[in-house]
Order: structure tokens, then C-alpha cells, then sequence
């Protein structure tokens, strides 16, 4: 293996709640809230659906994988031999390994682990979470440098 791959640097985040994420999920939530009374003109219909929105909306703004909430991972650290070292709101430090299921996107980085003393996590960066630069490593590191991944078990 290439040897400046193996002494690759350690990437350290310690990610904000995405409000932009918050933000663009509120317009997929308030469209269809507003619509609803355009659309129908039964009342007990429009209750039940604009009910079920808001469960929706109420449902996902806490979401940890966004950032929310005290299992939300607040520090996530990429060691130059591929380990993980994730951090959750309660200062709680595990050893993970990410899973075959992560992926990176134009905009978004969706990270899958699965932990060390079982379970699993989700963190899913914007790009508002962070800086561009400690972005920009991490995409680098995930498309090229060791990172070990591992498939889900079944």
C-alpha cells in the first residue's frame, strides 16, 4: 500500500446540528401542510392529514442523525489507520467501524457505523455542519485514503 496513505492524518469533526438540513426539511413539511386545505373540503379529512404532517414534522426535527438530541454524534474522528472514534451528546467515546451503506454525495455525506459494544449510528453532513476544509478532507479520505468499511450484517 502506498505509504503516505498509511500515515495519513487524523480528521477530527465535531459537527454542528445541520439547520440548513432543519430548514429544507420545514419547506418539505409546510408545502404540503398548505396545500392541504386548498385541496380537500372535508374537515375531518383535512384534520387527520395536517395531524399527520405535524407528527412528521415533530418526528424528524430531532432526529440525532441531523445533529439533534443527545445521542447525536457531536465528535466523529477519522485515525490515519481507517478506525473511527465516535462522540455522542453525553460525552460517551466509542470505537466504530462504517458500513458499507455510507455514502458520499454532491452535497451530502451520509455516515453509517456500527459500534463497537453494538448498534448502530447515523450522521449525515451538508456541509453547514462543518467546515469546507474539514469537509474537503473527509471526502478526499472516504473516496481515496484507508478507511476500513465494513457490509452490514443481516
Amino acid at each position: 500500500m502506498n505509504s503516505s496513505l498509511d500515515s495519513a492524518p487524523t480528521i477530527e469533526l465535531k459537527p454542528q446540528p445541520s439547520y440548513g438540513a432543519l430548514r429544507g426539511l420545514l419547506a418539505l413539511h409546510a408545502v404540503p401542510l398548505a396545500c392541504i386545505p386548498l385541496l380537500l373540503d372535508d374537515g375531518w379529512l383535512i384534520l387527520v392529514l395536517a395531524g399527520a404532517v405535524s407528527a412528521s414534522w415533530l418526528y424528524v426535527r430531532r432526529r440525532p442523525a441531523l445533529g439533534f438530541g443527545p445521542r447525536a454524534l457531536t465528535r466523529l474522528m477519522l485515525h490515519g489507520d481507517g478506525g473511527w472514534i465516535l462522540e455522542d451528546g453525553t460525552d460517551m467515546r466509542q470505537s466504530a467501524e462504517l458500513l458499507g451503506s455510507s455514502r458520499v454525495l454532491a452535497n451530502i455525506v451520509i455516515l453509517n457505523f456500527r459500534l463497537e459494544r453494538g448498534g448502530r449510528r447515523s450522521r449525515i453532513l451538508f456541509g453547514d455542519e462543518v467546515g469546507a476544509g474539514s469537509m474537503r478532507r473527509l471526502r478526499s479520505r472516504l473516496f481515496n485514503g484507508p478507511t476500513k468499511i465494513v457490509e452490514p450484517r443481516a
